[in-house]
């Protein structure tokens, strides 16, 4: 992320200036919540609706929607987005610390293959976000920059996860002389401020 220019390496740009960073925050504190209405399960929830095949990579896809609330693996699955998206916010003004993360995040999803896990995945995973954001927000009329960094930060945060999990899949072909099977070695990133 850095550029290196004469022998001195430049830090990267910030991804969103200041004014951007503060309404997040703001629009965070706002929108968090914990529990079976977290953000996290809130997205998960619009995710299974728009695309019923993620359930079944989450063995979620015999549990009805109006459900999900009460099913521990999805609670699981839904406090681990929130805390991904409270280190993003918490994080939010080091570019370098959420692309290693977001790269190691995605890393961790190659894995998921074998259960069905597709790149177009991450499209979902953005527009459910974007959404839930509008909702929040009281849709984009009410807060047209805050959205606006919204988008920024989850289209950066989304192209950082492809680009892990593209490495990965390439160093698991070279490990396995060119095949694609056995995606278990990329663990999950713990989530630390």
């Amino acid at each position: 992320m850095a550029s290196n220019d004469g022998g001195r390496t430049k830090p990267a740009a910030p991804l969103l200036n200041a004014r951007q960073r503060d309404l997040l925050r703001k629009s965070w504190q706002h929108s968090y919540s914990s529990g079976s209405d977290s953000v996290g399960a809130r997205i998960f929830r619009k995710i299974f609706i728009t695309e019923p095949a993620v359930a079944r990579i989450f063995g979620l896809d015999r549990v009805d929607v109006k459900d999900l609330a009460f099913n521990r693996r999805f609670r699981l699955h839904a406090e681990s987005f929130t805390k991904a998206l409270v280190f993003i916010i918490n994080n939010v003004q080091n570019r370098e610390k959420i692309s290693q993360w977001a790269q190691a995040l995605g890393a961790s999803h190659v894995k998921f293959e074998s259960r069905g896990f597709k790149m177009a995945y991450w499209d979902v995973f953005a527009e459910a976000l974007t959404e839930c954001a509008m909702d929040w927000e009281g849709g984009v009329v009410r807060c047209r920059e805050a959205m606006h960094a919204w988008r920024i930060l989850v289209s950066f945060f989304i192209d950082q996860m492809r680009i892990g999990f593209e490495q990965q899949r390439r160093e698991n072909a070279a490990q396995l002389g060119h095949t694609n099977d056995g995606h278990d070695d990329a663990p999950i990133p713990e989530v630390a401020n």
